[in-house]
């Protein structure tokens, strides 16, 4: 009955699990930056050859991650977002000192870099402020760069590195609300498709348990293991739900050894030809009565016609037993004294009557009334 939902929560669950995801980025590439500060600061000293590698895959799967972010259905919270930034060029610096580059040769194209990244993964507003950061990075290195060696940068360089810089942040940003607009919407439709699910299984549940029948579920197999069956069965016969989907051998185990072999049968019939399930049967109850039920299960198959599940239900049918017994038993039997009546009479004597003709004996008949 909750099949479906469960199965529609577990995928409503996606973006949060890409928050997890997104900090074990982190982290990889955090441990990357400290082992390349820790131990291979200067350039030209390049990292044992079982690490470089390592550090080129992991680098990979990183920037592949961030690319993944692109879907909307993908995408990180803000945290985990910036997070990814800053650590994926943490990780490409990394990874180009390991290799023994100078990451600062390579600094102008990480900036415009991680300034498009930005635009794309945090939005309009958070590309800006990733572009004023990392621009004032970047020429405060410049600054430095050029206050050692006395080269001032020309002014046309510096517009056009803030230009790019600008544009770069701008458009990721526009592309990033377009993609969190689709995200929205789509969340919403599955927001609004849970609730309607839920709406339905409360409704559905309520009918089933407020009926006076047993709904169940059965397997398609030997023994018709029980997948669900509504609470009615506890009243029924003193075995909830728990004991029915715990023990797949407990329906056989209720039948009436009188009707057992009659009801497996047809069980197993219905099993092989696929044709509706429809017996009258007796169960023994926890205490020891007996239940009449009348059992109807038809078989449920999916879009290639393989049988998937049994669906049925229940009726107690006792009371109208006994009624049927106690009408057949009146049409023998007088009301009063509960002896045989006339009509049972009757049907004695012409059976004694037709047993006399066959061998060849005589019949003498005493009628005697117990009215006087």
């Amino acid at each position: 009955m909750s099949f479906r939902l469960e199965e529609t929560r577990r995928t409503g669950e996606i973006t949060s699990g890409w928050g997890w995801l997104a900090l074990l980025r982190a982290g990889l590439a955090l441990a990357m930056a400290v082992y390349t500060i820790g131990y291979h600061p200067v350039a030209g000293h390049p990292a044992p050859a079982y690490v470089r590698p390592a550090a080129l895959a992991i680098v990979v799967v990183l920037l592949g991650l961030a690319a993944a972010q692109l879907l909307p259905s993908l995408r990180a919270s803000w945290p985990m977002a910036v997070a990814g930034v800053v650590t994926d060029t943490a990780a490409v610096f990394a990874t180009l000192a390991l290799y023994s580059f100078d990451p600062r040769r390579y600094l102008p194209a990480l900036v415009v870099v991680v300034q498009a990244e930005a635009g794309v993964v945090l939005g309009l507003v958070g590309g800006f402020a990733a572009w004023v950061v990392t621009s004032a990075a970047y020429f405060l290195v410049e600054a430095l760069s050029q206050s050692a060696s006395g080269a001032p940068a020309h002014p046309v360089d510096v517009a056009i590195r803030i230009a790019v810089g600008l544009i770069l942040a701008m458009g990721g940003g526009f592309l990033s609300g377009e993609l969190s607009g689709e995200r929205a919407r789509r969340i919403a439709e599955r927001e609004e498709e849970l609730r309607l699910l839920r709406e339905a299984e409360e409704k559905y549940r309520v009918l089933v348990e407020q009926i006076p029948v047993v709904t169940y579920i059965d397997a398609v197999d030997a023994r018709s293991s029980t997948v669900y069956i509504s609470p009615q069965v506890d009243e029924m016969v003193g075995y909830g739900p728990d004991a029915w989907t715990s023990d797949p051998h407990l329906w056989a185990k209720l039948l009436h050894p009188d009707d057992r072999d009659r009801v497996l049968e047809e069980n197993d019939r219905t099993n092989e030809t696929g044709e509706p399930f429809r017996v009258e049967y007796r169960l023994v109850s926890r205490d020891g009565r007996e239940v009449w039920v009348r059992d109807e299960a038809t078989l449920v198959r999916d879009g290639e016609g393989r049988p998937r599940f049994w669906q049925g239900v229940m009726y107690d049918i006792t009371e109208r037993k006994r009624a049927e017994e106690q009408v057949a038993f009146l049409a023998y039997h007088d009301k009063l004294t509960g002896l045989p009546n006339g009509v049972m009479f009757d049907r004695v004597l012409e059976l004694g009557l037709a047993r006399a003709r066959r061998a060849g004996l005589s019949v003498a008949v005493l009628f005697m009334g117990l009215d006087n």
